[in-house]
């Protein structure tokens, strides 16, 4: 990869402005979600952060969750400095830093041009709501990541100044691993760097001691943010072996779990998951990247291998994610960017293939905006946060509660603890098939004030015998219904009625603490 010559003031005034409005509009697509009710999984991210006591035996204290511990220090830390959507403006800051590293890459790959469509297929996918981008969530947070550590990894190979390119190539390790940090198969950015510098280093582009060097700094940086988590683990009690159980072994067993289970809507949202990634100019963009593979590894053999690695590997990890959720799709950001930056000035790709691609991508993009206030996405997430709200309404500063099964964002907005560990399904039907602890929760001491059946209790397979729900019965009293969704409230308490609820209109974030 060879420098480019230095871009005159007009051009470098043009850049100024496309990246400005870049900027304003990513910001501007990421706003409206300071305005919408949190959704499952953040809010279940945000109650393991709170009760954070890590220690011999335990990744997380009395709740449980298979994400990694950088993860779950974001949210400490975000929540601790700005609060419950404090997640939120670190995603739409981490959104900025992609689309920066987007304009760089294009600019690497292919000069202005390049640079201006890969800005725009940036701010594309990143806004697009459907897919959760304006949310806290793992994919969310990592994938702008996975975005900075390729601009790194190709900007580390372009500097001339030896320390300048091995301290760029550190960064890129630690922003590759960070990646990971958030979502455990946000592997893009660690795949991308390996695959560039051995390249570079096996096909001997540069001179070996430089290039082995860069690759030896990827390396390292890779490896900082890891020593850093396994020091921490030593400090408070949490073994190497059990981060690997919990991050590792667990994604291993809940496929399994996934597999044998017969799912109507996995089936539904794997179709949709499909029609989504065409929709979204995803798979055109990737088709456009296969159709001219061998011209692409021609020009820029090293980047074009490790693009074509990320690709498998992000496909890979869609498809074994098994659940399918509309958020999965997020993982192809930094690949859509990689294929236009390389391809959209290369001679025989004309301007019109990526302006087909990106006026395809904005269409349903601006339709989806303008059609409704809030994204369909947020849904469920408002009818969860209506109930949890009218619980708190009702239940007494001690109560206790557990959902029937997962929905964390009703705990949450029910301000109340819960005495079972498992906030999430998956966990649930993988750690506790049998529901034999969460039976011995609610028949001891510790038996929650509120059960709120979101889903039946035999969803998935589960309480096969019926004991949970002849417990239910003989311990418990239907209290009301919100929402169409059951709330039940010990027998031996007495609480007042659930307040009249507004199921039809979104809950404003004001509750949310």
């Amino acid at each position: 990869m060879t420098g480019r010559p230095p871009p005159g003031r007009s051009e470098r005034s043009t850049r100024r402005r496309h990246l400005t409005l870049a900027v304003a509009g990513i910001l501007a697509l990421s706003a409206p979600a300071l305005t919408w009710p949190l959704m499952p999984d953040e809010a279940g991210f945000l109650l393991v952060a709170r009760h954070w006591d890590p220690g011999p035996g335990t990744l997380y204290g009395p709740l449980w969750v298979d994400r990694p511990p950088v993860l779950i220090g974001t949210y400490r830390v975000a929540d601790a400095l700005l609060g419950s959507y404090g997640v939120r403006l670190v995603s739409a800051l981490l959104a900025v830093a992609a689309v920066l590293a987007a304009h760089r890459l294009g600019t690497a790959l292919g000069g202005a041009r390049a640079a201006a469509w890969s800005t725009a297929v940036a701010v594309i996918l990143l806004g697009w709501t459907t897919l959760a981008t304006w949310a806290g969530k793992s994919e969310s947070l990592g994938v702008p990541l996975v975005l900075v550590a390729c601009w790194l990894a190709v900007e580390s190979t372009r500097r001339t100044e030896r320390w300048s390119g091995l301290a760029t190539a550190l960064a890129a390790g630690v922003a590759a691993t960070l990646a990971v940090g958030m979502k455990q198969n946000l592997v893009g950015g660690v795949v991308f760097i390996a695959v560039l510098m051995t390249a570079r280093l096996v096909r001997g582009v540069s001179p070996r001691r430089p290039a082995a060097l860069l690759l030896g700094a990827t390396v390292v940086g890779g490896a900082l943010p890891l020593v850093v988590v396994l020091l921490w683990g030593a400090r408070v009690g949490v073994s190497p072996q059990l981060l690997w159980d919990v991050l590792l072994g667990f994604r291993a067993d809940a496929y399994a779990v996934i597999s044998e289970t017969e799912s109507q809507a996995n089936t539904a949202r794997a179709l949709r998951l499909v029609g989504l990634a065409v929709v979204t100019g995803i798979v055109p963009l990737l088709g456009w990247f296969v159709l001219r593979l061998v011209p692409a590894l021609r020009r820029h053999p090293e980047v074009g291998l490790a693009l074509l690695a990320v690709i498998a590997v992000d496909t890979a990890g869609v498809v074994l994610g098994g659940s399918y959720w509309d958020s999965y799709l997020q993982v192809f950001t930094p690949a859509a960017v990689l294929v236009v930056a390389l391809l959209s000035t290369m001679p025989g790709s004309t301007g019109a293939v990526p302006r087909l691609v990106t006026v395809g991508m904005v269409v349903p993009l601006t339709v989806s905006l303008v059609t409704g206030a809030t994204p369909s996405a947020t849904q469920g997430t408002a009818t969860g946060t209506t109930v949890g709200r009218a619980v708190q309404a009702a239940a007494a500063p001690d109560d206790t509660i557990v959902v029937m099964h997962g929905a964390p964002n009703v705990v949450h907005a029910s301000g109340l603890s819960t005495p079972y560990r498992h906030l999430w399904s998956l966990p649930r039907r993988t750690l506790d098939p049998d529901l034999d602890e969460l039976h011995a929760v609610l028949t001891g001491p510790d038996a929650p004030t509120w059960i709120v059946v979101v889903h039946a209790v035999s969803s998935w397979g589960l309480d096969e015998d019926g004991e949970v729900r002849r417990t239910i019965g003989s311990s418990y009293e239907r209290h009301g219904t919100v929402c169409g969704i059951d709330v039940w409230v010990l027998r031996a308490e007495d609480r007042p009625p659930l307040p009249p609820s507004d199921c039809e209109r979104p809950p404003s974030p004001r509750g949310d603490r």
